[in-house]
């Protein structure tokens, strides 16, 4: 990777605490440090001699909070002149949250040229850690961050069919499993079709004496299982098997300490229009709120009807809880501006997640009639804390007639297509001297 200072702004990690910063699993505190005094834990530092000392200095270009206000820190990134040739003078001292667990910080990635002390960092993606476990261990960690840099500016296309020109972000777990495989023995048939015939041979029904039995017949035709002539039963090709037969039935179990927080609260969503559209904010109504944790809303891709852990480019936002309008009956809206617009396919299904420590952020939901929805863009609600089978993710809320649903109004971008065209000269920064072959 070529020199470069990236900077960074975390909320929601665990107050007063020290942290540490790991690049591509490297520990980098020596070339990190605060943009502000609050964020620096006074009398400890990493490769610092005696006349610089442990002490933040207050300097322009360096320091963030000189013109900005706590929750606009990120503004002032872009006029911030740390690089290896202007270093900041906090470059070592020791990272600390606030009171609020919130971190703004940077890490310059240095020049490696004839170096041999200086770690070098080959291109493509790599991972940006903020964490409290000084040896970055990988058991239970208090308090994380992570987002992955890329050093190379290409576009790229998911399985998910994801369209942008900003690499997607794909949310990772750690986690490890064990699987017990035993075989089991079948033999498909018994009275009144108490079994289920898993071949293909025209068994005479005339109806049992079991209701339950006669419901579940009447569900395996509907579902497509079993198929009717006259009084004759037969179980489609595709359902179709030997008897008596054997199967593996495996068995897994997830084990160790998986680094992952609670669930998150989803709503799906259709996109009716052919054509997609941009979207550049979305409207929710919440009805409570947490005291000190912030929320973060993004939109994500689906799989199967169901959320998957794609988050869309530009699709992220987090705001504290002074940002959130919250009251009891949630007729107030809380409007989250995306950073640029995010385009959604037409024809796909996407899934707004709002995600925090807790469960205090409550958002309004409302009930639609049954029968045909009055909204084909809105599709089902997952609930978070309330988990289905082992590894089978978030319950799904009315999933049989979709009748719960999140309130919320999307907006998207209107292009005007008859203004005459401007100009626009698109040049990159000059590197000089730190532009390297790699």
């Amino acid at each position: 990777c070529r020199p470069k200072t990236l900077r960074f702004k975390v909320t929601g990690l665990k107050p007063n605490t020290k942290h540490h910063v790991f690049f591509n699993n490297t520990a980098v505190n020596k070339y990190s440090g605060p943009l502000s005094v609050q964020f620096s834990a006074a009398g400890s530092g990493y490769g610092r001699t005696a006349s610089q000392g442990t002490s933040f200095i207050s300097k322009s270009g360096s320091d963030v909070s000189l013109s900005h206000s706590p929750t606009e820190y990120e503004k002032a990134f872009e006029r911030l002149k740390i690089s290896p040739n202007f270093p900041s003078p906090n470059q070592g001292l020791q990272l600390k949250t606030d009171d609020t667990g919130q971190l703004v910080g940077f890490f310059m990635i240095p020049d490696h040229r004839g170096k041999q002390d200086v770690p070098k960092f080959p291109t493509g993606e790599r991972e940006l850690l903020v964490t409290s476990n000084t040896k970055n261990e990988k058991g239970i960690v208090f308090s994380f961050a992570k987002d992955v840099y890329t050093a190379i500016g290409e576009m790229r296309t998911t399985t998910t069919q994801v369209t942008s020109t900003k690499v997607p972000k794909i949310t990772t777990t750690t986690s490890s499993e064990s699987r017990t495989i035993a075989a089991r023995a079948y033999a498909f048939g018994g009275a009144n079709f108490a079994n289920l015939m898993a071949s293909n041979k025209w068994r005479y029904y005339t109806g049992g004496n079991s209701t339950k039995v006669n419901l579940a017949i009447a569900q395996y035709i509907k579902d497509g299982v079993l198929v009717r002539s006259g009084n004759y039963l037969r179980t489609t090709a595709k359902y179709q098997t030997l008897s008596p037969g054997q199967y593996n039935r495996d068995t897994i179990g997830t084990t160790g300490f998986p680094i992952v927080d609670q669930s998150a609260l989803y709503q799906t969503f259709h996109i009716e229009r052919a054509t997609g559209f941009f979207a550049t904010s979305i409207y929710l109504y919440f009805q409570t709120k947490a005291k000190n944790d912030p929320v973060t809303i993004s939109i994500v891709t689906t799989k199967e009807g169901r959320p998957q852990l794609i988050e869309l480019p530009y699709s992220a936002v987090t705001l504290n809880p002074d940002e959130v309008n919250a009251d009891e009956k949630g007729e107030t809206f809380t409007k989250l501006t995306f950073p640029s617009p995010v385009y959604l396919k037409g024809g796909e299904k996407y899934a707004i997640r709002i995600k925090s420590k807790g469960d205090m952020y409550k958002v309004k939901t409302g009930a639609e009639t049954t029968g045909e929805r009055k909204n084909p863009m809105v599709g089902e609600m997952f609930l978070p804390y309330a988990q289905g089978p082992q590894g089978s993710g978030p319950t799904v809320e009315s999933s049989a007639t979709h009748t719960s649903h999140m309130r919320f109004v999307m907006q998207c971008a209107i292009f005007d297509t008859n203004e005459a065209g401007g100009k626009v000269t698109m040049r990159n920064e000059p590197t000089g001297e730190l532009m390297t072959l790699e």
